[in-house]
């Protein structure tokens, strides 16, 4: 007797131990399907600017103040005649085209500055309306381009003879941005190349804007004293810190190495890929990588074309590339938009899918220890569903990593409290959730006046254009069960996380939270945290385009297929 309960004993501890380990190794299997675990070694970005937001380059630091004031009252002079007209221009479709243009044209003679600022608006869906984005849009890739004559002056100065290095380069260039235009071009005996060429004096009117952003920013927080919680100099610095690595096309080829050394290995039909630079054509003004062929730019009017199933999974290269960006490697393009997003037109033999490619890493940001442990805190908060954590790890957000005596911490932490208590119930499959609570963690914030040091901003507004960018690819698309696995190989998994991931278990396993939307829902609409709830705030492309889809795009993957 005593022996069969022995030999139970072992059968049940051998059963126990290996369904353990085939449960852990299912687990490992379903988390590296997601996550290859790959990541290169740690990255910062070069320090171009100092702590008064002046350019380090002392060919480019010091300006004259006469230039500063003369390029102001510039701005003054461009601005103001189409703030005194936009009245009028409202009134009727023709005089609007009439002023829209204009103001293209004058953001486009204003700088680089001005048009970077204008391409970072037209992402934000959460600020401004579609017809506005979509004019904004437009300073994506048509940007007023320079001659070729220009193009080869340069490549003679910083490389040497273009005749010798390439066999043809074409004088149209295949796309103009705010910094500089890339051409197409063939290395001699050697592959297709993307020629990219700095604007004329594009360095010297980025650092004399550097002084008049300054300048203003200092001005506004020293006469608008309800503003000075905001920062506003402090933001005006990160700002050009973060505008002056593109000034140096060597750091987008440093750039563009890195990330190739951390996505290598890593299938294409998963997440995105980049250019290659070539050796030893790589200068401040001028470098040299290899051509995406045969790739269209994401634009608006191309993504409405493709069929939704090419849609969704757009949606799910973006948003694994960006939680690689993000929980892996620690290192961010911080210049996604449209314009820097390649599609191939097919996919390429023996792939599935048509290859992604991400152009233009000029821009990017990395974490710093601090900034990376307290974007977990955040991503943890929201897969607890934990308002105080989350309160927490803003808290943190603020300059010395705390925020003003004024800011009451528990009155704040109610508002998460509430918004989540709202949220909480709604279902797994409520695609829209992730962004309502985005957005509403950012109102919170404007309402309590939290300050953010300028690097958390631009993380989070960096999430919220990803949102954004996905949930206009696919209106359906479930973001937290794509983002469940990621946080599970952090060792971050709730219930929460399991139901929302999936809906086949059953309900009496999870607890269940009160519905108290009614309650709640008057009060957060007025202090202006529920914006997303007055409509639609992602309006899949399906519905905008009645049902349209490009049947002869979806035709030819289908064929392209193996």
């Amino acid at each position: 007797m005593r022996s069969r309960a022995l030999v139970w004993g072992r059968r049940l501890v051998l059963g126990g131990a290996g369904l353990s380990a085939g449960a852990y190794t299912g687990f490992y299997l379903w988390v590296r399907s997601y996550d290859p675990g790959t990541a290169g070694p740690p990255r910062h970005a070069r320090v171009l600017v100092d702590e008064t937001g002046q350019l380090i380059d002392p060919e480019l630091r010091h300006v004259p103040q006469w230039q500063v004031y003369r390029r102001l009252l510039h701005l003054i002079l461009l601005y103001l005649p189409l703030a005194l007209t936009y009245p009028i221009a409202v009134l009727s479709e023709s005089l609007t085209a009439i002023w829209q243009s204009t103001f293209l044209r004058t953001v486009q003679y204003s700088g680089p500055a001005f048009i970077k600022l204008a391409q970072w608006l037209a992402t934000r869906r959460d600020l401004l309306d579609p017809s506005t984005r979509t004019m904004l849009a437009k300073l994506f890739d048509q940007v007023d381009a320079h001659s070729i004559e220009y193009t080869l002056e340069v490549i003679g100065k910083e490389l040497g003879n273009p005749y010798e290095i390439f066999e043809w380069i074409e004088p149209q260039s295949v796309g103009s941005g705010s910094i500089g235009q890339v051409h197409k071009a063939k290395l001699k005996d050697g592959p297709l190349v993307a020629v990219k060429v700095c604007h004329p004096l594009v360095r010297e009117r980025i650092a004399l804007d550097f002084h008049v952003l300054n300048l203003c920013a200092r001005f506004c927080d020293w006469a608008i004293p309800s503003i000075r919680w905001v920062m506003l100099p402090h933001m005006a610095i990160s700002w050009t810190t973060h505008l002056a690595q593109q000034i140096d096309l060597r750091i987008e080829a440093e750039n563009l190495e890195f990330f190739l050394q951390n996505f290598k290995g890593c299938d294409t039909d998963r997440f995105a890929t980049f250019p290659t630079p070539i050796k030893g054509l790589a200068t401040a003004h001028v470098l040299v990588e290899t051509f995406v062929e045969d790739a269209t730019t994401a634009s608006d009017e191309y993504l409405r074309s493709l069929p939704q199933e090419l849609r969704t999974h757009l949606a799910e290269v973006g948003m694994d590339t960006y939680m690689k960006f993000l929980l892996r490697d620690n290192w961010l393009h911080g210049d996604l938009h449209p314009g820097n997003i390649m599609i191939q037109n097919k996919p390429s033999p023996g792939k599935k899918w048509p290859v992604v490619t991400l152009v233009d890493c000029g821009l990017c940001q990395d974490l710093s220890e601090e900034e990376v442990e307290v974007s977990r805190l955040v991503l943890q908060a929201f897969a607890y569903w934990n308002d105080r954590q989350l309160t927490e790890a803003l808290w943190r957000m603020g300059s010395g990593r705390r925020q003003r005596p004024e800011v009451d911490f528990e009155k704040v932490n109610a508002t998460f409290r509430d918004v989540f208590d709202y949220y909480r119930p709604c279902k797994g499959d409520d695609s829209a959730i992730v962004g309502r609570l985005l957005e509403a963690t950012f109102d919170a914030v404007r309402v309590h006046k939290l300050q953010l040091e300028p690097g958390y901003t631009s993380l989070l507004f960096g999430v919220l254009v990803q949102e954004n960018f996905i949930m206009t690819l696919d209106g359906n698309f479930n973001i937290i069960k794509r983002v469940v696995p990621w946080l599970a190989g952090q060792g971050i998994m709730t219930s929460g996380m399991v139901k929302n991931y999936t809906d086949k278990l059953p309900a009496f396993l999870f607890p269940k939270h009160e519905d108290r939307k009614s309650e709640l829902g008057p009060e957060l609409e007025k202090m202006g945290l529920l914006r997303a709830e007055s409509g639609n705030h992602h309006v899949s492309w399906d519905e905008e385009r009645k049902g349209e889809t490009n049947e002869n795009w979806k035709r030819g993957i289908l064929e392209a297929r193996p």
